[in-house]
């Protein structure tokens, strides 16, 4: 998708940077448990999403060289669909789900440190959830640290 940025806002004395946008995503999830099967039988499954959305990225400055970084992505309309045993479950498989049925989402909030113009250190923390209840209710969720370093070009 494509930002597009915010008029800028005063927070505790300094600026707020936000910027908002549509976005497109794919999700797909696939599970395979190692259990005993027999002939033609088989114990996989999976379940998608195809989503539209929005994405939104705020930048908050603290100092010169600091400044503190947060991005928030939120489905709004997915086409979700999902392959389990078709001989136990006569549901379609492909759905349109809302923001209610199919929720895919992520939120990030984390710290950049500048350490040269070009060059800059990021420690950040990531949750994801997804959510699909238009069929057997699917949850997953994750949380992740991430530790990156940046060269602009």
């Amino acid at each position: 998708g494509f930002l597009y940025p915010f008029k800028k806002m005063i927070l505790f004395k300094n600026d707020l940077y936000i910027w908002l946008g549509p976005s497109t995503e794919l999700y797909f999830y696939y599970n395979k448990p190692n259990i005993a099967v027999s002939g033609f039988d088989y114990a996989q499954s999976f379940a998608g999403l195809l989503a539209l959305g929005f994405y939104a990225d705020f930048i908050y400055p603290l100092g010169r060289n600091f400044q503190v970084e947060s991005s928030l992505s939120l489905t709004v309309l997915s086409l979700g669909f999902r392959m389990v045993d078709s001989e136990e479950d006569n549901q379609s498989p492909v759905k349109p789900l809302t923001l209610f049925s199919g929720l895919n989402s992520s939120f990030d909030l984390g710290a950049r440190y500048y350490l040269f113009n070009r060059l800059s250190v990021k420690l950040a923390y990531k949750f994801e959830l997804t959510r699909i209840s238009a069929w057997d209710p699917l949850l997953s969720a994750s949380d992740n640290v991430i530790i990156g370093l940046t060269y602009r070009f």
